[in-house]
């Protein structure tokens, strides 16, 4: 009896961390999708001036592409802690869903940034949005680690990675109302950070 129980119990289990993974990887695709909705010219453009509107919406593009390279690492970040769950709780539950909340958010900084980037305000909100997404996932980590939801190696390199992403895009929020274009080259700096986090915990096995 108890290992029939025991079993149900891991069915159980599995069948709730399909579902979270499942709702988590429609969240990132439907975010990515809706990413390209910031790139538009404006349909009173007259037709000869339609090739000089796409040359003038690099910003648009860039905050795109941005954007796009920042889901892309959440949902790998994701990836890489929820391979490893041995299961899940009420909390881990919940701090997903704000995790996926604000993954679901970031479209709407994307096109301020795009349209709006040499402003204080759209700078500063959208270091905010992907500072606080890094934070949610490092957080994700930190609870799982205590309850044995998560192998401690596993919620460590979420750890290592996502902290120092989550300290530059928040830090940017206060030097985003000095300089804006100061803010947007502050972000660059998660980039030589990535590398060195990637190589702390390259040693270890995923």
């Amino acid at each position: 009896m108890s290992d029939g129980a025991s079993i149900e119990s891991d069915e159980v289990a599995r069948y709730g961390v399909g579902r979270m993974l499942t709702l988590s990887d429609g969240v990132f695709a439907i975010a990515l999708t809706v990413l390209v909705l910031s790139l538009h010219v404006d349909v009173s453009t007259p037709a000869s001036e339609v090739g000089a509107a796409i040359r003038q919406s690099w910003s648009e593009v860039y905050a795109y592409a941005l954007s796009v390279v920042v889901i892309g690492a959440f949902w790998m970040g994701h990836h890489r802690l929820y391979a490893r769950v041995a299961g899940i709780d009420a909390g881990l539950l919940w701090l997903n869903v704000l995790y996926l909340g604000l993954v679901a958010l970031i479209p709407y900084p994307t096109d301020l940034l795009g349209r709006y980037g040499g402003e204080s305000d759209p700078v500063a909100l959208y270091g905010a949005v992907i500072g606080l997404g890094a934070l949610a996932l490092v957080g994700i980590a930190l609870y799982s680690w205590h309850p044995g939801l998560i192998p401690p190696a596993a919620s460590y390199r979420a750890v290592v990675r996502g902290a120092p992403i989550a300290a530059v895009f928040l830090l940017s929020v206060p030097i985003a109302f000095a300089t804006p274009k100061g803010a947007q080259f502050f972000w660059l700096a998660a980039i030589p950070i990535r590398m060195l986090t990637s190589r702390v915990v390259g040693s270890r096995v995923e």
